[in-house]
């Protein structure tokens, strides 16, 4: 793309190629355009220089810097990082339908069902989330759930020349507030649930929630948990509600729940079909109806998008069941009080034994969760396991300690401490018998662990696998 294409013309410039956009000025490479973004750390204008010297050919601040370096000024580059990243990928989120799934829990497995829908009714999606990027076959890794500006406009340009028909994306609160989305014209957003997390960035749950609700204003059309005041709060006349409450418009009945997944009874506009889910528990039958919610305001039959839930066989790193030895093993993502407690009372769906947990909580995140965590876990399960997450830049003891202090609140003392996760996984395992249901949470499908800013291979499955391949041989 031209120079004089992505900006204004500018009198007396040569009119150049620009190669990409880009905010890290260590990845900056020749021909690129610079965004100088104020962070909480770092102010991008300080590396301005650092920038033109790796190759930029044109910075946009906020306020003129000392550099040789062509300048446009403008009020917000966070905005303009948005907006010219979509001009740059070709503005290939106005050629199909995008649609935005936010919330505390669930935008993973509502963002798969939903393309699960589509898939079975003649579509090609492409989701756009926490497992990565996938479309016609591929999955492109994505550091964040929601990619910056540049990675995110770049896959729905690959998307999109591939053939993609929707756009499937999760919003994280982060992702709102700090306007990565801007400019994108969603045609159906949903909200599936609020509670506690990322305070860490946010400091209170009110801002936490504003960042949220800032989805509503760019979504023609809307999807709301009516089981949640907070959800609700933002509700319009024209969206559409679901739940188990009196106010859903999609209603939710006759929820039985076993093992090997659930079925339930959808009521919408007076028709009644049933539903066949190999999902588990009452949460994911939310995430279903909200699912199904969205693909009637995107022109799919209710009847049809009901029947092509059974189709979705597990989404990965979400409530994945392993038969092993006689014993269960779940692996689930659950990192919030909310996502654990739901995670734990559905696990009770699948013994009569006991349940044994391991987990920990991510380091350099909302510290204030941690002892929450460890009351949820003390109350709704026998025997816990407490690990590394993602220790990022602080000390795993430190974070297990701050977990410690909700388990002692509830005076529980079936706890062990383990930093290793793997040597947790392999501690927690040899403390099952058969009957009994191993929980390995809080990292669910990830391929790696954050470690003092590094990120190391590793896998819950693959540990668990390789774990339970050494019992078989001792």
């Amino acid at each position: 793309m031209k120079l004089f294409d992505l900006f204004n013309y500018f009198v007396g410039v040569e009119n150049c190629d620009i190669t990409g956009i880009e905010f890290d000025c260590n990845k900056v490479d020749n021909g690129n355009v610079f965004i100088a973004l104020r962070g909480s750390k770092h102010d991008g204008h300080d590396f301005v220089e650092k920038a033109y010297r790796n190759g930029a050919i044109v910075a946009v601040v906020e306020q003129k810097v000392e550099c040789e370096i062509l300048q446009i000024v403008v009020q917000n580059t966070r905005i303009e990082l948005a907006k010219l990243s979509k001009k740059f990928y070709g503005n290939a989120c106005d050629k199909v339908p995008v649609i935005a799934i936010t919330g505390t829990n669930g935008k993973t497995t509502t963002s798969h069902i939903l393309a699960t829908i589509l898939g079975e009714n003649g579509y090609n999606p492409c989701v756009i989330g926490t497992n990565g990027a996938i479309f016609s076959g591929k999955t492109i890794d994505c550091c964040l759930t929601t990619p910056d500006p540049p990675q995110l406009h770049k896959i729905i340009e690959d998307a999109v020349n591939d053939g993609a028909t929707h756009i499937i994306m999760e919003a994280s609160a982060h992702a709102l507030a700090l306007d990565k989305l801007y400019g994108i014209n969603f045609s159906v957003g949903a909200f599936t649930n609020f509670s506690q997390d990322h305070l860490d960035y946010f400091g209170n749950m009110s801002t936490y929630y504003r960042a949220k609700s800032k989805l509503k204003t760019a979504s023609s059309e809307f999807v709301l948990n009516a089981d949640d005041d907070k959800v609700m709060a933002i509700s319009g006349e024209n969206d559409t509600t679901f739940g188990v409450g009196a106010r859903a418009d999609m209603k939710l009945s006759d929820l039985i729940c076993c093992e090997f997944g659930s079925t339930f009874s959808l009521c919408y506009n007076g028709e009644i079909r049933s539903v066949v889910s190999s999902l588990v528990g009452k949460f994911n039958a939310y995430n279903v109806a909200c699912a199904v919610a969205i693909a009637t305001k995107l022109g799919v039959e209710f009847s049809s998008a009901c029947d092509s839930v059974s189709k979705l066989k597990r989404v990965d790193g979400r409530f994945n069941i392993y038969n092993l030895n006689k014993r269960k093993v779940v692996i689930d993502f659950a990192h919030t009080e909310d996502g654990l407690e739901n995670l734990l009372i559905n696990a009770r769906l699948l013994t009569d034994k006991k349940i044994v947990l391991v987990f920990g909580c991510g380091g350099n995140r909302d510290k204030s969760k941690r002892e929450k965590m460890g009351i949820v876990a003390s109350k709704l399960s026998d025997l816990i396991v407490l690990t590394s997450d993602n220790p990022r830049y602080e000390n795993p003891i430190g974070i297990i300690t701050e977990i410690e202090n909700g388990i002692k609140h509830e005076r529980f003392d079936q706890y062990y401490i383990e930093i290793d996760r793997k040597s947790a996984i392999k501690l927690a395992y040899s403390l099952t018998n058969e009957g009994d249901v191993l929980i390995i949470a809080g990292k669910g499908a990830e391929k790696f662990q954050e470690i003092n800013g590094i990120k190391y291979a590793f896998s819950d499955e693959d540990v668990l696998m390789s774990v339970v391949a050494e019992s078989e041989n001792d």
